[in-house]
């Protein structure tokens, strides 16, 4: 990788496909090179507490968390909340990206949820709206227009309903998060399946690809890497 160069690259999919795994994975192989890694949110929420990496201390988000999990919310309120946190998210990262850029050391920025969840949720609220209407909007806050930050490669880690359903019924979650995710499994993973069917190879020259989520953690990471490599990723040379 040439000095003071930065990547980014994209994980998506369904709750417990294993993007976090695979950002763990491929951010200890980045950075036992000598290649900086920073974990961002590229869409959904966090609670700006400080105790991870990728959640760092943010009192606007601690002060704005519980309003996002409103119940009964109007489609209104709902199209609102969902550009305030892209708007938040995108600005974030793309401060990121920028000290990274500005920095003497080589990095990658590995993000967690991309532009392909922003389509996702808009077409939930707007049923016909393109992936480039999605991905461009308006900050409620500032009434700026917000650009997209496209990955220079976004991995889309793809498991079955049923083994996903599994591994949420297996997992440590509180019952009320379990069940909040399960219900969210079976209403939207129709949905997600006709996405992925629409989504292009690239897009806003980012190149996107879909890895098999039903393989070990290991062999996917391997993939990962071996894609890559096979790309003349200098990340992975």
């Amino acid at each position: 990788m040439k000095t003071n160069q930065v990547k980014s690259v994209g994980f998506d999919g369904l709750h417990r496909c294993g993007k976090g795994t695979q950002i763990r994975l491929l951010g200890n192989y980045l950075n036992k090179r000598g290649i900086k890694s920073v974990i961002v949110r590229g869409d959904g929420t966090r609670k700006g507490l400080g105790l991870s990496p990728e959640d760092p201390y943010s009192v606007w988000w601690q002060e704005h968390y519980k309003s996002f999990f409103k119940e009964n919310r109007t489609p209104e309120e709902n199209k609102y909340l969902s550009n305030l946190v892209y708007s938040r998210l995108t600005r974030e990262a793309r401060e990121i990206m920028d000290k990274l850029r500005r920095s003497n050391e080589s990095g990658a920025l590995l993000m967690d949820r991309t532009f392909v969840s922003r389509w996702f949720v808009k077409r939930q609220q707007e049923s016909s709206i393109s992936l480039e209407d999605a991905v461009y909007t308006i900050d409620p806050e500032t009434n700026r227009r917000v650009s997209p930050l496209i990955p220079d490669r976004t991995y889309i880690i793809h498991v079955q309903l049923e083994e996903l359903l599994k591994r949420v019924e297996n997992s440590s979650d509180s019952p009320e998060k379990k069940q909040f995710r399960l219900n969210n499994l079976i209403k939207y993973s129709e949905d997600f399946e006709r996405l992925l069917d629409e989504l292009p190879s690239y897009f806003m020259g980012g190149e996107i690809k879909i890895i098999d989520g039903n393989n070990s953690p290991e062999k996917m990471h391997e993939e990962i890497l071996r894609y890559g490599r096979d790309k003349n990723d200098s990340t992975l040379d």
